[in-house]
């Protein structure tokens, strides 16, 4: 038996992290992004400017407030947020099995007379994960290290190329960013080559350098990613940074790999299209700088097919995990209607309660334990009207066709339906007459000083807040 806590959001660092932290390429996690406590503390973080003078208890009591009524808004839009996260579910489901069913199809050059299957995916994915988690962590710093020295070495080159009034002064400033060159070509060749193919006897020295290049504005995008996932913002910054990629990777592909510079995946990418990238899409794999010859790392298709096959199972993981929780629910819901039901008749007719009662807090009368059974009462019909409320949400859940009707209880629907007949017979009849009327004596009455201006601001429910809703396209 595993155990798994959701510390770790999709929105790690870069492309190792992603390997082994990232929820859509771990087993049992399903769509979750992982957000759930920043969404929280997002929705709680409005009360800091208000309490930052505030005493200890008033912080204490406005926290608890807002939660206490979060938690009341979550339980009353539980089945619509189940509902939403199966629409989803269902989406990507239904997205990536038409992607892994196109690769299925076609021939697999790696295995003669063969196509494609999900076991020859599945078992390319785990010599990836094999291979990159291997590489120790000193090795991806010093990598790190190296790419930061080529990003100077460019810096001063291009400073060197800027042009200036005093010819002296240029001449001056170029022997002194020549001497900074030469330390920093000796400084990283101290560090070794980390983007060298070990599997290549000779080394190419501009190669490496510009194959640093692309790694470190890779990893550059990938930071400008995350931000736009998590703040939809920062557009100048990422359209430069975007830039910077797509030419260091085009300089790198006309002279070391020409004939992969036509492939789709290699074109220039613009914004808009940068923005709808998912962190899980396959651009963010890092399997040119394996330098291995596996098809995991040099086929595109195996790549792009690794992806659809891993989200396809995330999705189906995603399915099973809300129809229990769906379950759950409504299970959660008859039992608690049931219990406030047992209460009411124990507080009203069960003598050994009253005994009881009696033993603990002494002679209890009748009168109390009416008053007791009124406000269970109260709390039965507001948790009726709660489940009834559930029904539609859940009516559609089940039109999706992803959960079958047998899957809930049978008494749910049972009991859905007996509080519609009840709901039928009690209705008040005459209910609108007297509101109408009231609301034409208010009118009529003079302003009691309270200005009208301040309700327009307040919905229709009474709510004049809604909490941010939460997104899983993780």
């Amino acid at each position: 038996m595993n155990f798994a806590t959701a510390v770790f959001h999709s929105y790690v660092h870069d492309w190792p992290c992603q390997l082994q932290f990232n929820p859509r390429y771990n087993v049992g996690w399903g769509l979750t992004d992982g957000e759930g406590l920043k969404r929280l503390w997002s929705y709680l973080s409005s009360l800091v400017s208000p309490l930052r003078y505030a005493t200890r208890n008033h912080r204490i009591i406005a926290i608890n407030h807002r939660s206490l009524f979060h938690n009341g808004l979550g339980i009353e839009n539980l089945v619509l947020t189940l509902k939403r996260k199966m629409i989803h579910a269902v989406a990507t489901k239904v997205e990536s099995e038409r992607a892994v069913y196109r690769i299925l199809q076609a021939q697999n050059p790696h295995q003669s007379g063969e196509k494609y299957t999900e076991d020859f995916l599945q078992a390319q994915w785990q010599q990836q994960r094999h291979f990159e988690i291997n590489i120790k962590t000193a090795d991806r710093e010093k990598q790190e290290q190296q790419a930061q020295f080529y990003e100077r070495d460019e810096a001063l080159k291009t400073l060197a190329s800027s042009a200036h009034s005093d010819p002296m002064y240029t001449n001056l400033k170029l022997q002194e960013i020549q001497h900074l060159r030469k330390l920093q070509d000796e400084e990283a060749e101290k560090l070794g080559s980390f983007f060298a193919d070990s599997k290549d006897g000779q080394r190419n020295p501009e190669k490496e350098k510009a194959l640093g290049l692309l790694w470190s504005a890779k990893c550059a995008l990938h930071k400008c990613a995350v931000k736009i996932q998590a703040l939809g913002r920062r557009r100048k910054t990422v359209v430069k940074v975007l830039n910077t990629f797509c030419n260091r990777r085009k300089d790198y592909l006309t002279k070391y790999a020409p004939d992969q510079l036509g492939l789709p995946e290699n074109r220039a990418i613009t914004y808009d299209e940068f923005t709808k990238l998912q962190l899980d899409d396959p651009f963010w794999n890092d399997a040119y700088l394996s330098f291995s010859k596996d098809p995991w790392a040099v086929d595109p298709t195996v790549q792009t097919g690794i992806h659809a096959l891993l989200r396809m199972d995330r999705a189906k993981e995603e399915l099973v995990q809300l129809t229990n929780e769906l379950r759950r629910c409504v299970s959660w819901g008859i039992h608690l209607r049931n219990r406030l039901k047992h209460c009411i008749n124990q507080y009203t007719c069960d003598v050994n309660l009253q005994n009881q009662l009696q033993e603990s807090l002494g002679q209890v009368s009748y009168a109390t334990r009416k008053i007791l059974s009124d406000e269970l009462e109260s709390a039965q019909k507001e948790h009726e009207s709660l489940l009834l409320t559930w029904q539609p949400a859940v009516e559609d859940v089940l039109a999706l066709g992803a959960i079958p009707r047998s899957t809930l209880p049978p008494e749910w629907f049972a009991l859905v339906e007996l509080l519609r007949q009840n709901s039928l017979v009690n209705e008040p009849t005459g209910v609108h007459v007297d509101l109408l009327l009231e609301q034409t004596v208010l009118e009529n009455q003079d302003s009691d000083g309270e200005s009208t201006k301040e309700d327009e601001d307040v919905t229709p429910s009474g709510v004049d807040h809604v909490p941010p809703e939460d997104d899983d396209t993780a």
